[in-house]
């Protein structure tokens, strides 16, 4: 068996609750299939101060995910708030990946998978409606609750979220009416949701694209 060191730098609380399940299973589904020797993920959360600007972000993540975990990966995330991720990768991403390759002096994980959810993480968790709905508790249908089509369409998937369980529960007595908010489903669907929900997306390829990329560099794949 190896062990695989991945740190996670999100850009909030929700998003680590929400993408920690999704990439530890991402991962495994990929060595599962690929790589001929066990392999044991354990994805870290690095905490950083989000003082400066972005490349500065992911080379204090990337440093202190290095000297506390001794990561041998460290996963970007950031919304596209888009259709897609192209201004992310040129204003964000690619200005991040130069800065952290050019330091030469400094002990930090230069290893970097970047995952951009299309518009906002909240997306994904719209990828598998009859779980979501299972976890509002409601039966209504997806017109009814304003969240039919595909998820990756919708501009604010986070306000169509919010707007379902309030349509869902309104019927339920006040008392217990309230007691489901967005911020309690994104641990429950990030552990809930399986891969195959979202292997489509066009997002997610590019995020398995990116850990393939790592993997080989990692010499796991060849």
């Amino acid at each position: 068996m190896v062990q695989l060191f991945v740190g996670l730098m999100a850009e909030g609380a929700t998003d680590y609750r929400f993408l920690k399940p999704i990439i530890e299973k991402t991962l495994l589904d990929i060595s599962s299939k690929e790589i001929e020797r066990e392999v044991e993920v354990l994805v870290f959360e690095i905490e950083f101060q989000k003082d400066g600007d972005f490349p500065n972000h992911v080379f204090k993540a990337s440093k202190d995910g290095y000297e506390k975990y001794g990561i041998m990966s460290l996963v970007i995330h950031t919304d596209a708030d888009d259709l897609n991720a192209n201004n992310v990768y040129q204003t964000k991403i690619t200005p991040a990946v130069n800065f952290i390759n050019s330091q030469e002096d400094v002990e930090l994980c230069k290893e970097l998978v970047t995952v951009v959810p299309v518009y906002e993480t909240e997306s994904w968790m719209l990828a598998n409606k009859v779980l979501l709905k299972k976890h509002i508790g409601t039966n209504r249908t997806d017109a009814q609750l304003d969240i039919d089509g595909h998820p990756e369409s919708m501009r604010s998937p986070k306000e169509k979220i919010e707007k379902a369980i309030r349509i869902g529960r309104q019927d339920l007595p006040k008392k217990i009416r309230d007691k489901i908010t967005i911020n309690d489903l994104y641990s429950i669907i990030g552990e809930s949701l399986d891969i195959q929900d979202i292997e489509n997306f066009n997002s997610y390829k590019d995020f398995v694209k990116n850990v393939k990329t790592m993997l080989k560099n990692l010499n796991y794949l060849h």
